[in-house]
C-alpha cells in the first residue's frame, strides 16, 4: 500500500520534473543513474513492498486503531526524512535547504490532507475486508483519475474509457460479492470505505499533479506532505481513538510481529524506502511502463495474503480481480498514446 505514494499519474510527474539546483538538499545522496533493466526490477519490488504494506496493516491493526497506525506511520517517517534531509543539506551544503520554506509548506497542506484520507480509510477498511479485496479495490483510482479530470478540467477522455470504467466496476463488485441484502455490514463495509480510500487518492494524484509545477523539490514536497498527514491523522485519532497513552500501553504490549512486520515495514518499507526507490527508478523508465509495474502491487497484495494470512478467493472473485487489472491497464495505454 502505497500510497503514500501516488502510483500511476505520479510517474508522470516525476519523469518531467526537471531537477533543480534546489534538490541538491534532498534527504537522497547522488547515486549512479540506473539501467532501465535496474529500474524495472526495483519497481517491481517497490511495488511487492506496497503489496506486502496490506498484510503489514493488518497487523499493525492487531494493537491499535487505524487512525493511530496511520498518526504514527507518518509522523515517523516525516521526521526521518525531514531530518536526514536537513543533516545532508548541513553537511554536504553548510545551510539550511533552501526548498524547506512556507510556501512549500502551504502548498503541501491540500496534497496532505487527501494523502491523510486516502490511507486513513483504507487502513480503516482493513478491519472489515480482505488485504486481496483492498489491494484490488485501491486499483480503482487509476481509472477514476482521467475520469474526475475530464469531469473538472475539461480534460479529453478517449470515449473507451467510460466502458473500462463500468468493466472494473463490475469487477469490484465480484471481487466483493456484492450482495444489496446485506447493506453496510461486515466486508461491505470494508469495501466501501476502500473504495472511498481511491476516490481521495484520485484526488490526491491530481492535486498533486497541479502542486508539482510549483514546488522547487519532489523529496522536499513528499516531505511536507507526509508532515500534513501525519497532522490530519493525529487530529482524527485524537478525537475518535481517544489519548496516546493508551496507544504506548498497546504497543510496550505488542509482539515484534506487530511492531516491526507491522508498524516497522509501514513505515520504513512502504512509505520511505519503496519512495525512494520509486523516485529514482522513475527518473529512468518512461511513465507509461512504470504505471504498469505498479499494477502489480494488487496481485502481490493477493499472492502475500494467501502465504502469509491464509486469504483465498474464489474462481468469480479471481475473474472480477482480473477485469480491474485488465482495465486499469488498458486506461494506461490509453492515456499514453493521448499524451505522446
Amino acid at each position: 500500500m502505497g500510497k503514500p505514494l501516488v502510483h500511476d499519474r505520479i510517474s508522470t510527474i516525476v519523469t518531467k520534473i526537471k531537477i533543480s539546483p534546489t534538490q541538491r538538499n534532498a534527504p537522497l545522496h547522488p547515486e549512479k543513474k540506473l539501467s532501465q533493466r535496474q529500474a524495472a526490477v526495483e519497481l517491481v519490488v517497490t511495488s511487492a513492498m506496497w503489496g506486502f504494506g496490506f498484510i503489514a496493516t493488518i497487523w499493525a491493526l492487531e494493537a491499535i486503531g487505524a487512525l493511530w497506525v496511520s498518526s504514527l506511520r507518518f509522523f515517523i517517517a516525516a521526521i526521518f526524512m525531514g531530518a536526514s534531509g536537513i543533516l545532508f543539506s548541513l553537511v554536504v551544503n553548510k545551510r539550511f535547504p533552501k526548498s524547506m520554506n512556507v510556501k512549500e509548506l502551504n502548498m503541501s497542506a491540500a496534497p496532505g490532507f487527501f494523502l491523510a484520507g486516502t490511507i486513513v480509510l483504507q487502513t480503516k477498511g482493513l478491519l472489515y475486508t480482505t488485504a486481496t479485496n483492498s489491494g484490488f479495490i485501491t486499483t480503482l483510482y487509476v481509472l477514476f483519475v482521467p475520469l474526475v479530470e475530464m469531469l473538472c478540467f475539461k480534460k479529453k477522455l478517449h470515449r473507451v474509457h467510460g466502458f473500462l470504467v463500468a468493466i472494473a466496476l463490475i469487477g469490484a463488485a465480484l471481487m466483493c460479492k456484492l450482495n444489496l441484502q446485506q447493506g453496510l455490514q461486515g466486508s461491505a463495509l470494508g469495501d466501501l470505505l476502500t473504495l472511498g480510500a481511491a476516490l481521495f487518492a484520485t484526488a490526491h494524484i491530481i492535486m498533486v499533479g497541479t502542486v508539482s509545477k510549483k514546488t522547487a523539490s519532489v523529496l522536499t514536497f513528499n516531505t511536507l506532505q507526509t508532515l500534513w498527514a501525519a497532522l490530519w491523522a493525529t487530529a482524527f485519532a485524537l478525537y475518535f481513538e481517544g489519548s496516546f497513552e493508551g496507544v504506548l500501553r498497546s504497543l510496550h504490549d505488542a509482539s515484534p510481529r506487530v511492531l516491526l512486520g507491522g508498524l516497522g515495514f509501514l513505515i520504513f518499507g512502504s512509505t520511505i524506502f519503496a519512495f525512494a526507490m520509486q523516485i529514482r527508478a522513475q527518473k529512468v523508465l518512461p511513465a507509461s511502463l512504470a504505471s504498469m509495474i505498479f499494477l502489480l502491487e494488487s496481485p502481490f497484495a493477493a499472492l502475500l495474503a494467501f502465504l502469509l494470512l491464509g486469504e483465498k478467493i474464489d474462481s468469480l472473485q479471481a475473474f472480477g480481480g482480473v477485469l480491474i487489472l485488465a482495465s486499469a491497464a488498458f486506461s494506461v495505454r490509453l492515456e499514453t498514446k493521448a499524451t505522446s
